[in-house]
């Protein structure tokens, strides 16, 4: 049984602490009784809350390494008790930039994604009615860009050759059509660097290679 002196906000904080690992994949341990610690490399959220209703990442910050994700947890006090995932409702990954007018433009028109200007150095692009992708100038922000390392974005898009057809029209640099784990998919880079994936399964082929 928990020690009775543990104070209610303290087991909330332990709570919050413990999903919020989960969340991004880092699990607290589960070998030994909560100590009310921070899993490693995590910092105590402020209060034991959300901050504007977001996790925190490793720096403590919204953002870490040029990427932000966003991740807006909804029914916190509702699901206390028995709560065994966090009911994501909206996701916006953030990428800094270093050439930000040039990627701004290649989401905008060559991808042809639809946005809205959060603000002179932040827009963002809405690739399904819960899923969005910003791009926001390095130079004016407080965090620095990742020049695309170590970062793959990958997209199941529904045309897969149209997909293709584009980018090659727009004379953007794709690899070949692949066919790997049961979908067929190719590679392709922003202005800033950043991998982006098109992928479809493989058992969807256009009508006309299915006439064939």
């Amino acid at each position: 049984m928990e020690n009775s002196d543990v104070t209610k906000s303290e087991r909330i904080r332990r709570f919050i602490i413990e999903k919020a690992a989960l969340v991004f994949n880092r699990k607290a341990s589960s070998a030994r009784p909560c100590t009310g610690l921070c899993p490693a490399g995590w910092k105590p959220l402020v209060d034991g809350m959300f901050r504007k209703n977001r996790l925190l990442t490793k720096s403590g910050d919204d953002v870490h390494n040029g990427i932000g994700v966003c991740v807006v947890a909804s029914d916190i006090k509702a699901g206390m008790h028995d709560m065994t995932t966090v009911n994501v409702v909206r996701s916006n990954t953030i990428l800094y930039c270093l050439h930000w007018r040039e990627t701004v433009d290649f989401y905008r028109d060559i991808l042809g994604l639809s946005s809205s200007c959060l603000s002179d150095w932040l827009v963002e692009f809405a690739l399904t009615a819960t899923s969005f992708i910003s791009i926001a100038d390095a130079a004016r922000a407080t965090v620095g860009a990742s020049g695309g390392a170590g970062i793959t974005i990958s997209w199941q898009v529904g045309d897969l050759e149209g997909w293709h057809r584009r980018l090659t029209q727009f004379h953007v640099a794709t690899g070949p059509i692949q066919h790997r784990w049961g979908s067929r998919f190719f590679y392709f880079h922003d202005p800033e660097g950043h991998r982006l994936e098109a992928w479809a399964d493989a058992a969807v082929f256009p009508l006309k290679a299915q006439k064939k």
